[in-house]
């Protein structure tokens, strides 16, 4: 009986792999003090994450949240904006919100 010898392709997966994820993925790097690591992947493990799985979920939550306050804020600029255009009359001539104490602005009292 004849034994067939197996090479196994660890040479080759390994390229294969590799181009597969240069080809799918960007890579991005972050240090972390001493001994975080052991921590978030810890933390992951107890979500039952894999740490790069956590780090995707955290800064997506991270940007949905930021996201929100950009939009308040261009929602506010929008405001302001519109305000000073009413107040002084003329887009040209745009008065300056910050020229108004924004204590009475908050209160909504009318200026």
């Amino acid at each position: 009986m004849e034994k067939t010898v197996v090479k196994r392709k660890t040479h080759t997966s390994y390229i294969v792999k590799k181009r597969y994820e240069e080809k799918t993925y960007d890579r991005v790097t972050t240090l972390v003090k001493k001994g975080r690591k052991e921590i978030l992947k810890a933390h992951a493990a107890a979500r039952g994450e894999s740490l790069n799985r956590f780090v995707n979920r955290a800064v997506d939550e991270a940007m949905a949240r930021d996201s929100l306050t950009l939009a308040d804020i261009s929602e506010k600029n929008t405001w302001e904006s519109e305000l000073a255009t009413t107040l002084n009359g003329s887009e040209d001539e745009q008065l300056n919100i910050s020229d108004f104490p924004r204590s009475n602005l908050s209160r909504g009292e009318v200026l």
